[in-house]
């Protein structure tokens, strides 16, 4: 039994370990950042050492400015082995949205608690802080994320996709889920052979498509925990959305506003004593509450709201920034004929479907920007003599054209479709064809 436990106390040393580990990679991110000459092309130099994408570059960059930066304690504590990664941006997301002093002030109250909370655990208690922080504010966002609500179609691997809707309000959405498990649960409790993540996902796409059953008439229903001061406007707590987690005040009388003609169950808490009582109301007021949330509402539902592989290398190239290479200096054997005047500015037709069907994508390490979408670009400057050939072009996407040109980036290109990249902090990469 000692030794079982040992293993236990083993995993969690190494999880410390790591989070210390991790902590050096951010203040390492943000130390490029503080070096790399042009702040707008770091994760550039991020993407090109580490082989990520450069949008996963720009994201780790940004938690790791957060995170060092504007919330030094969450820093801190990871760097102790006190607080992993994943929890360290539960709580620098859950306080984005902040200006700087209330978000570390909510940072350093859920700090001491951090460790022994899950990430789920650690949002609901972040998310209700916020709301009570600035109730008026939470409101605001709350209205402006939902003016920004969407269907996006997202395309899966195997001809399969992903349909998303974004940004909907809490409680409609909660419902609409619900009540596709509670008709995917008829159909499975009636012999259908699915499992329930199946029906659920049919059930979704059938309504959506008009396709409807006795089954798909079934209604949806939300559980809400509200405090009556709230229900009754004499204050703006935090509802809480048994599903979801904490809404603002003026969702949770809009919810309760929609359950009028159903039961209630209520409790009692006595605060000092810690007892409870409970009980369900058994008839409703006859008068109609005052609408909870015109501005929520209008906002929900206006129709005029708008809706190639790289390798490191550390030898330097054969040709430096200030020697041209040979094949920019006299034509190549393709040059001239169907491609055109080597000497003129832009490249032909057929000079243009030859670069972009021999390099396929962007030429900058890592990036797969198709090249029908790139800017074909001189390696050597036409300015400086470079010649408008195979062995002086290629495709380059439009920031990746800014970086060479504004985030002194140094390309060569050592023969006709092999190029070497030279980075502001002096790393070199090669960037060869593309495998076919």
């Amino acid at each position: 039994m000692h030794c079982d436990a040992a293993i236990v106390d083993e995993l969690v040393a190494s999880w410390r370990e790591l989070s210390e580990r991790q902590a050096v990679v951010l203040a390492k991110l943000v130390a490029v950042f503080d070096t790399t000459p042009v702040a707008e092309f770091a994760p550039f130099e991020i993407a090109a050492a580490l082989a990520w994408t450069r949008q996963a570059a720009a994201a780790q960059l940004d938690l790791a400015m957060d995170v060092v930066r504007r919330l030094p304690d969450i820093h801190a504590a990871m760097a102790h082995g006190d607080l992993d990664l994943p929890k360290a941006r539960v709580i620098r997301d859950g306080v984005a949205t902040l200006d700087l002093g209330l978000a570390r002030r909510i940072a350093a109250t859920v700090l001491p608690v951090a460790p022994s909370l899950t990430t789920g655990q650690l949002r609901a208690r972040l998310a209700k802080l916020v709301i009570e922080a600035d109730p008026a504010a939470a409101a605001a966002r709350h209205r402006a994320r939902v003016r920004d609500r969407r269907v996006e179609l997202q395309p899966t691997e195997d001809s399969c996709a992903n349909v998303l809707g974004l940004n909907l309000p809490a409680d409609a959405a909660l419902a609409a889920v619900n009540r596709i498990t509670a008709i995917a649960r008829a159909v499975k409790q009636a012999g259908d052979p699915r499992s329930l993540d199946q029906i659920r996902a049919d059930t979704f796409l059938d309504l959506l498509l008009g396709v409807t059953t006795d089954s798909t008439r079934a209604g949806g229903s939300v559980e809400l925990v509200a405090t009556l001061d709230t229900l009754a406007r004499l204050a703006n707590k935090p509802g809480h959305l048994n599903g979801y987690g904490p809404v603002i005040a003026d969702i949770a009388r809009q919810i309760a506003q929609q359950q009028r003609h159903t039961p209630w169950h209520f409790t009692i808490y006595d605060t000092t004593t810690g007892e409870i009582h409970t009980g369900t109301t058994r008839a409703r007021p006859h008068t109609n509450p005052t609408p909870s949330s015109a501005a929520s509402t209008a906002a929900s539902s206006s129709p005029n709201t708008p809706r190639g592989g790289h390798r490191r290398h550390t030898a330097h190239p054969a040709h430096g920034p200030n020697t041209k290479h040979p094949n920019a200096s006299r034509p190549s054997a393709a040059s001239g004929g169907v491609f055109g005047d080597p000497g003129r500015r832009f490249p032909n037709a057929a000079l243009a479907r030859h670069i972009r069907a021999r390099d396929r994508m962007c030429r900058a390490p890592g990036c797969r920007r198709p090249a029908l979408q790139t800017d074909l670009d001189h390696t050597i400057a036409h300015r400086d003599g470079g010649r408008t050939e195979p062995g002086n072009l290629g495709p380059l996407c439009r920031f990746h054209h800014r970086a060479k040109h504004q985030g002194r980036w140094r390309l060569w290109q050592i023969s006709p479709g092999i190029f070497v990249w030279r980075s502001p902090l002096g790393k070199l990469y090669i960037v060869g064809p593309e495998p076919p």
